[in-house]
C-alpha cells in the first residue's frame, strides 16, 4: 500500500487512479494521519449483470411508458389510498 499526502495526491491525481484501478492500495493523508483510501469500484458491466433478462425487459417497458400515462396510474393510485381501498 502506497501513501502520498494530499499535495503530492493533487499533483499526481491520474496516475494514482490507475493504480487504484490496478488494485494497488492508494492511502492520501492529511496531517500525517490517513484521511482517505482510493480504490477501484465494481465496474458497471458487472451491475448490469446482475440484473436478469426479464427484469431488463420489465424496466425498458416501464421506461418506454408515456409521462402521462404514469402520472394518471399515479393519481389513481393516490386516490384508492385515500378512499381506503389499496
Amino acid at each position: 500500500m502506497s501513501t502520498y499526502t494530499v499535495v503530492q495526491a493533487k499533483s499526481r491525481l491520474s496516475e494514482l487512479i490507475k493504480r487504484a484501478e490496478k488494485g494497488e492500495g492508494v492511502v492520501i493523508t492529511r496531517r500525517g494521519q490517513p484521511a482517505v483510501e482510493l480504490r477501484a469500484i465494481e465496474e458497471p458491466k458487472r451491475i448490469a449483470q446482475s440484473v436478469t433478462t426479464d427484469q431488463s425487459e420489465f424496466l425498458l417497458l416501464v421506461r418506454a411508458i408515456p409521462e402521462h400515462v404514469k402520472r394518471a396510474a399515479e393519481r389513481e393510485v393516490r386516490q384508492m389510498r385515500d378512499e381506503g381501498e389499496a
